[in-house]
């Protein structure tokens, strides 16, 4: 479980050694269930407490201490320091003698009731809320007892007041007269202070953060206008001019194959047997009309896609046909759609197939085999379907960055019969590779598996060079790819020519530069940032258009003057390849000479 506030009123002390990490650098979004899921892994860690930082005016830090049972688990969740989470490199350390408290009365929980509300974030809120409800209790019965314990007092009391004389019983009156004048004494003086309290608070509290305005989308991320007329005039196959559209309705299910061929059975020996079968017995007008298969890694049982739906619907009369004296059987595959009378008659593009022009249909059938994905080892009897499998990759991808462009990554998605594999196919070469990356992620309580198909075949140098610009190979500057920076093209920083000015660059888009409130909440997010990781920021100017005497070659970059060198000197070198709003940047050394010249250009932000 997960709570909020500042993390130093939860903290207890006595561990012979740290079972608390500090986390760094985590999205200002970041929940409980994130850091569940930013340690996961096989087997899982066991994670106690998460508490996360605030600010005084009460905005997320970006920080948070995470609790785990022993030293020993602590130590493995430490392999994910500098792991991404929402497109942030999240630094961990470990946090000293301390350990994040769980309350008094609070029953500790073996490592099974751990692992248990690792796997379930409901149950564990559910166990968080018992958790409270049973200290409260304690606290309450505690109480109960005071108040028998004062009632019991008193009934003696009044024993021993009847039985004395009256003098003494007049005294009592007198000094119970007077303890009554105490407390309501003392009780005006609770109220008094109480009130005081409360009014300090309501003059003290924070006005709300600002909410950020919403970015405006860029024109490179909209989708491609559908035209209204076939594609570049290259005729529809089958109705439709885009091959995505009628994918599924194209595809053949081939069971009962032949074992213990010799040689085995390949992929070019079942095309030209289904390619001769389908053009003798008449029912294709072409000698050729598979344009793919796929054979499972046991060769019994295969997928044949053809070109067009005729010829689909004609292949089911092969079904019991001969092959090597085996009868196989010819059937729809299980996640079979009918296409829709729109499907049919479109001639219209894909938004998911990059640049949907008629060559580009080509090039996606020409390396389709090198975005595909074979996903292995996924859990069975849970009722797992291929688009959940398709949502799920997706939305993980999204999260870690390893797409190259807005929207669904995953064109299409097949899952087995059994449910135990599934083959993805991604719209650009480079999130098909970054999907590999996926690898031992967990899914409903298994690690899966991604790797290439056994039909994977790489691109030759000459579909390569039909592919570039058209958006399928997802390299920076292709179609609907923003040229970015990656972290491996930073250079290291040169200390050599370190001064106190450190400048950072491609922090900033356009859009930011051009609006005053985001600027002005930038520059404090970053003095923030170099004051509480580095050390204490003098002055900061971010080079914004519009300033003459200002060279144009700075403008975007943020310059950041610190007390000493080597104050600097740790900014740049902490702040270097880090990202920044998703944007990897890059950091040098500035002089003194130069960071006066922008003081007196950017006067304004001074003030």
């Amino acid at each position: 479980h997960g709570s909020q506030g500042r993390a130093t009123k939860n903290l207890s002390h006595g561990d012979t050694m740290s079972k608390v990490i500090k986390m760094r650098g985590l999205p200002f979004r970041a929940s409980p269930d994130d850091i569940r899921a930013f340690f996961s892994t096989e087997p899982p860690i066991q994670l106690v407490n998460v508490t996360f930082e605030t600010l005084p005016d009460g905005r997320p830090s970006g920080e948070a201490l995470a609790e785990f049972v022993n030293e020993v688990e602590a130590e493995r969740a430490m392999k994910f320091d500098r792991s991404s989470m929402g497109g942030r490199y999240v630094e961990l350390m470990r946090a000293g003698r301390t350990t994040i408290s769980a309350g008094a009365g609070a029953q500790p929980m073996d490592s099974a009731q751990l692992a248990a509300l690792a796997e379930d974030p409901i149950a564990a809120a559910a166990a968080a809320a018992a958790h409270a409800a049973a200290i409260k209790a304690t606290v309450d019965q505690g109480g109960g007892r005071e108040r028998d314990r004062d009632s019991g007092r008193s009934d003696r009391d009044k024993e021993r007041r009847r039985s004395r004389s009256r003098d003494r019983r007049d005294r009592d009156k007198d000094r119970g007269s007077n303890r009554d004048k105490d407390r309501g004494s003392d009780r005006d003086k609770k109220r008094s202070r109480s009130r005081d309290r409360e009014r300090e608070r309501k003059r003290s509290k924070s006005p709300p953060p600002r909410e950020r305005k919403p970015k405006k989308k860029s024109n490179w991320d909209a989708p491609p206008e559908i035209p209204p007329e076939g594609l570049d005039g290259v005729a529809a196959l089958d109705g439709s001019a885009n091959p995505a559209v009628t994918y599924k309705a194209r595809r053949i299910y081939i069971g009962n194959l032949p074992q213990n061929l010799e040689p085995p059975l390949t992929d070019v020996s079942l095309r030209e047997f289904f390619d001769q079968a389908m053009f003798q017995a008449g029912l294709s007008k072409k000698a050729e009309c598979c344009s793919d298969v796929w054979i499972s890694a046991e060769k019994n049982f295969a997928f044949v896609e053809v070109h067009t739906i005729e010829e689909a619907n004609n292949a089911m009369n092969l079904d019991g046909i001969t092959f090597f004296g085996v009868p196989i059987r010819i059937s729809r595959p299980h996640d079979y759609v009918t296409p829709a009378a729109g499907a049919m008659a479109a001639a219209g593009a894909n938004p998911a197939m990059p640049g949907a022009t008629g060559a580009n249909v080509q090039l996606m059938q020409a390396t389709k085999k090198a975005r595909r994905i074979h996903v292995g080892n996924l859990p069975v009897g849970i009722g797992l379907t291929a688009q959940a499998l398709k949502d799920f990759v997706a939305s993980t991808m999204t999260q870690l960055s390893l797409t190259v462009k807005p929207d669904v990554p995953i064109i299409d998605s097949f899952l087995s019969q059994e449910g135990k594999f599934g083959f993805l196919e991604f719209r650009t070469m480079t999130e098909a590779n970054n999907a590999l990356a996926l690898t031992g992620i967990e899914l409903m309580g298994r690690s899966i598996r991604m790797s290439r198909p056994a039909d994977y075949l790489p691109l030759t140098s000459d579909v390569l060079a039909q592919c570039e610009g058209s958006g399928i190979l997802g390299t920076p500057g292709d179609a609907g790819v923003a040229q970015v920076i990656l972290s491996s093209t930073v250079p290291d920083v040169d200390t050599s020519k370190a001064t106190e000015v450190v400048v950072i660059k491609h922090m900033l888009s356009d859009t930011e530069l051009g609006d005053d409130a985001e600027c002005k909440e930038i520059a404090q997010d970053t003095i923030d940032k170099c004051q509480e990781d580095f050390g204490k920021v003098s002055c900061l100017v971010i080079v914004r258009p519009g300033r003459e005497g200002v060279d144009a070659n700075m403008v975007g970059q943020v310059f950041v003057q610190f007390t000493t060198t080597e104050e600097a000197i740790k900014a740049a070198q902490g702040l270097n390849r880090v990202k920044f709003d998703d944007r990897v940047v890059a950091t040098d050394f500035a002089t003194k000479a130069i960071m006066e010249q922008l003081k007196l250009a950017f006067a304004d932000q001074l003030a």
